[in-house]
């Protein structure tokens, strides 16, 4: 595999990683207003797919860092806290 190829896989894979944060940071606000509990069930799931992906990452040696998820844990759901 070309260096070029390998630098585009990274660079995908750090986007996807930067867009997946945001959205979900995004879904959780607007469902924390609309509909607490459905906010819950959504922020297990997403917890569920960011493990996975730094499961993955490292089985694959990529660093966390360069996915921008080392230190990354999907918003906690509480009445006091704001996303």
């Amino acid at each position: 595999m070309s260096k070029h190829k390998i630098k585009l896989e990274d660079d995908c894979l750090a986007s996807f990683s930067k867009a997946l944060k945001k959205e979900i940071n995004n879904n959780l606000k607007f469902y924390k207003r609309i509909d607490k509990e459905k906010a819950k069930e959504y922020q297990v799931a997403y917890s569920n797919v960011i493990f996975i992906l730094k499961q993955k990452a490292e089985e694959f040696c990529i660093p966390l860092s360069d996915l921008g998820i080392e230190d990354y844990d999907v918003p906690k759901i509480e009445d006091d806290f704001d996303i």
